[in-house]
């Protein structure tokens, strides 16, 4: 995954699902840190969780 997230353009999407999900507080540790891979791993595993989690309330 991290590989995938390395990528400028993927972190520029990653970047703009955060804003659309309404993570303001992601989205500005984001920008003021683009290139740190552990913040972006953060990220990314913690909106995973949290879509797995609302799928889980859903059913």
């Amino acid at each position: 995954m991290i590989n995938f997230l390395s990528n400028k353009v993927d972190r520029q999407v990653l970047f703009d699902v955060i804003l659309k999900l309404g993570k303001y507080d992601y989205a500005i540790n984001l920008a003021i840190n683009p290139t740190d891979l552990r913040l972006i791993e953060l990220i990314y595993s913690t909106l995973i969780s949290e879509v797995n989690q609302s799928d889980k309330s859903i059913s």
